[in-house]
């Protein structure tokens, strides 16, 4: 069987392949093997978010769903040139999406608006993908945010936007969800100020694979010494591959 792709769309933290663009903000490609595409966030930019998608060979009208981890403008920014391109894309949110925060971004169409009530597979858009649930966490103010697993034949990996709750409390929802804690970790988004104590640690790198910091990652350099050879960040356009 083919390798579910996750490729980088768009991010500030280091550099570009040739043909892409860096910009500031997340998106993040997931391309299961049958062919289903899901846009995790969509940066700030819609024009980078535009010429990269076109660089990686990517027609919005593709994509089965796109989930927004949380309601900040450098992850919602794309949404209305991929919304013009595709009116009938389903955005996937969490419960909390409407409340009141600073640095909100964009209106999301009443027409396209899905909020997920809670953490769980989702199915309909595709099997092996599930969504955490809201988390509240104090930063800015206040903000929630969910992130998105990705279950695979042989791994699993978890994809975050900023990580605002805590990048500790949300690998601890895949045991939540029913996701088996056997496979293979991967980690890969931006980590906003995460950190790990050292038994946090010691249980996070006895299960870890691989962690890709990316964006707003603060603590990128503790991270190596807590996980040496497990860590490292990509450049836009870069893709992993998951069997």
């Amino acid at each position: 069987m083919a390798p579910t792709k996750i490729t980088l769309l768009v991010d500030d933290f280091d550099g570009a392949l040739p043909g892409f663009t860096t910009s500031y903000g997340l998106s993040i490609l997931v391309d299961f093997p049958d062919g289903v595409k899901v846009l995790f966030d969509t940066g700030q930019d819609d024009r980078a978010l535009a010429r990269n998608c076109l660089a990686a060979g990517l027609d919005p009208l593709s994509l089965a769903a796109v989930v927004l981890s949380h309601d900040h403008f450098d992850h919602t920014g794309g949404l209305p040139w991929l919304l013009a391109r595709n009116p009938r894309l389903p955005v996937l949110v969490h419960r909390d999406w409407h409340e009141r925060n600073s640095f909100k971004g964009g209106r999301v169409p009443r027409e396209n608006l899905v909020a997920v009530p809670g953490g769980g597979e989702q199915e309909r858009i595709h099997p092996g993908l599930y969504l955490t649930g809201a988390s509240r966490s104090s930063d800015y103010g206040g903000i929630s945010e969910h992130a998105c697993w990705v279950v695979t034949r042989a791994s699993r990996l978890l994809i975050t936007g900023c990580c605002h709750p805590g990048l500790y409390k949300l690998v601890q929802t895949g045991a939540a969800l029913g996701i088996d804690e056997g496979l293979p970790l991967h980690v890969i988004g931006g980590f906003h100020g995460s950190r790990f104590t050292r038994d946090q640690a010691a249980w996070l790198g006895g299960q870890l694979c691989h962690m890709t910091y990316l964006h707003c990652t603060t603590h990128w350099q503790e991270f190596q010494a807590q996980f040496p050879g497990k860590c490292g960040t990509m450049e836009v356009g870069r893709a992993l591959l998951l069997d």
